[in-house]
């Protein structure tokens, strides 16, 4: 009931900073927000961050401002329900498998 999700378009960055924020895009890449501010499924507007919230069943969406403070786009729940799928998804994922390092070198 309180969930609230935030949607990062892949040429677009949330930069957090004592308890600020602000929003990076990349000029001249693709993104879902339009000029007048409105979604773009297809991605013909500008990179840009989105605001996802469930209200009355119904996922809803807004343009995240370009700036703010933290206080202002998160909020403190007002209690946390356990999700079975959490643990599934964990297991699913772990993270105490070693990293290959050389999938990903560094310096060479």
């Amino acid at each position: 009931p309180m969930e609230l999700g935030i949607g990062i378009d892949h040429f677009a960055a949330l930069e957090v900073s004592d308890g600020e924020y602000r929003v990076l895009s990349l000029e001249g890449k693709r993104g879902s927000v339009l000029e007048d501010g409105a979604f773009s499924p297809d991605g013909k507007g500008s990179p840009g961050v989105w605001i996802k919230e469930v209200k009355d069943a119904q996922v809803q969406g807004r343009l995240c401002p370009a700036t703010g403070t933290l206080r202002e786009l998160l909020r403190t729940p007002l209690e946390i329900i356990h999700d079975e799928c959490v643990d599934f998804c964990r297991r699913a994922n772990p993270d105490d498998i070693p990293m290959q390092k050389d999938l990903f070198p560094l310096g060479t």
